[in-house]
């Protein structure tokens, strides 16, 4: 199971454009109202910043901006490795007062039924 948390920080550090639309648009994103992602469009996000407006801005997350503001051009970013990994190489072990304190929160149904078969497989 501890296979399954993702380590999205490490993700998100390749990440190097949250500042600038495709058309050079500067993002102020306390003013974002709608944000729409495509599964035919990897890596890129699509925002509003009024609900009545009728095209999306759309910004490429894998695209970094230039250091030139007057040409705001988008110089494509080379990293082809964003692939999300484990947060975790091996599984947590749990100390014996855990399980102790687990195993006395099912019995006294502290813990929901629907819950008891997933911990008791931790245990």
């Amino acid at each position: 199971m501890h296979d399954q948390f993702i380590d999205y920080k490490s993700l998100s550090d390749k990440l190097v454009n949250f500042h600038f639309g495709i058309c050079g648009t500067k993002i102020n994103w306390t003013d974002v109202k709608v944000l729409e992602f495509r599964k035919t469009d990897e890596w890129t996000v699509f925002w509003k910043d009024k609900y009545e407006r009728k095209d999306f801005i759309k910004v490429n997350l894998k695209q970094k901006p230039s250091n030139n503001k007057r040409k705001r051009k988008v110089i494509q970013n080379e990293s082809n490795d964003m692939i999300a990994k484990s947060a975790f190489k091996k599984p947590k072990i749990l100390t014996e007062e855990k399980k102790t304190d687990l195993r006395y929160m099912i019995d006294k149904g502290i813990i929901p039924e629907a819950y008891h078969t997933f911990w008791r497989g931790i245990l």
